[in-house]
């Protein structure tokens, strides 16, 4: 009986100390960390209100542009929170998910 009960802790343990919790910092690609990070504001207006649906001109958002808004935020009328939690690479693959984004909907 002890045996088991021993038995049984050991394996509550073990199971318990595998499981891994699930950590956005290690997250790469641009869909991912947007779908994490973004969507739950964006869901109603996708890319946000200076990008969704306007024509890319030469005066457009370039790369970097978003990515420093999605690192330090801006204030306007929407203003948007920092998520300088970001690294570089993590803010730049949601800027690139985004232009991505904005073409396929150029294209449409």
């Amino acid at each position: 009986m002890q045996l088991t009960a021993l038995i049984v802790a050991c394996l509550s343990l073990a199971i318990t100390g595998c499981e891994k919790k699930f950590d956005p910092t290690r997250l790469k690609d641009g869909k991912s960390l947007y779908d994490y990070y973004c969507i739950s504001c964006h869901q109603n207006q996708g890319l946000g209100p200076y990008l969704e649906n306007l024509p890319i001109t030469d005066k457009s958002l370039k790369d970097y542009e978003i990515m420093l808004v999605i690192k330090y935020g801006y204030n306007s009328e929407h203003s948007m929170p920092t998520f300088d939690n970001l690294s570089a690479e993590q803010a730049e693959a949601v800027a690139s998910y985004m232009v991505e984004k904005r073409r396929e909907q150029q294209a449409k």
